[in-house]
């Protein structure tokens, strides 16, 4: 049997806690609760505050993900619609995506069970900044 990890920070210690925290799934929703191992309060701490965000704006961030693919589907007939050049429209969906992505970090439960919750928030976070990144030089290199 694997040795049972922190869920926050994915070290191992000879002493594991184990709390109740919210259950959160695929999507983002919460679906109960279930026992999890960290190494210290701290990371406890850490890991209920992330995990009850993720649950509090999961539905906010699908549907405003939704809205936001839908728009770089149809992003040549609304750039037309309203006049605008069609990098500057895809600048315009993704920044707002790169920013939801440093603001609530989503991150898969497979990614916090192979690398722990604080590894994937930074991964997330990368993720985010690099959709700014892009969504600037889209504006602003022809």
């Amino acid at each position: 049997m694997d040795k049972p990890r922190c869920l926050w920070c994915h070290k191992y210690n000879d002493i594991m806690y184990e709390k109740l925290v919210v259950a959160i799934n695929r999507l983002g929703f919460p679906k109960g609760q279930e026992t999890e191992f960290f190494c210290s309060e701290d990371c406890f701490n850490k890991a209920e505050q992330f995990l009850g965000k993720c649950a509090r704006y999961s539905l906010i961030s699908i549907l405003f993900l939704t809205l936001v693919l839908a728009g770089i589907f149809n992003s040549f007939k609304l750039a037309r619609i309203f006049n605008i050049p069609n990098e500057y429209f895809l600048a315009l969906l993704i920044f707002p995506v790169g920013l939801l992505l440093e603001w609530i970090p989503f991150t898969t439960p497979e990614t916090i069970y192979y690398f722990g919750a604080k590894r994937g928030i930074g991964m997330t976070r990368g993720i985010g900044f690099f959709l700014i990144v892009l969504s600037i030089i889209l504006v602003y290199v022809k």
